[in-house]
């Protein structure tokens, strides 16, 4: 369901994103080098990346509590804040993502 909320553009998905970035809970990622889900706030925050226009880089291979608040912060710097124009075929390594999850998971 994530990776589809960045195509809705709306005020209440930029609110339930930042839920969703209050849960702490992070999957410890562990030392395997095949990348995994790491908690409902690093895919909060990847649809508010791909969504909101200059919205905070973050580190997807060591998403973590500062990662998260970093993510959180963003907002009271940044208000109000702009979409941007999205653009799912860009070299953005964390929009790329998305493009993965939405256009080619079966």
């Amino acid at each position: 369901m994530f990776p589809y909320l960045t195509m809705v553009q709306k005020p209440e998905v930029i609110e339930l994103m930042q839920n969703f970035l209050r849960n702490k809970k992070i999957i410890d990622q562990g030392n395997d080098i095949v990348y995994r889900y790491t908690g409902l706030s690093y895919l909060a925050a990847k649809v508010l990346y791909t969504m909101l226009n200059k919205y905070e880089k973050f580190s997807l291979l060591k998403f973590n509590q500062d990662e998260r608040e970093k993510c959180f912060n963003w907002f009271q710097k940044n208000s109000p804040y702009k979409f941007r124009k999205i653009d799912y075929w860009t070299r953005d390594p964390i929009i790329s993502r998305m493009r993965y999850m939405i256009f080619y998971v079966r």
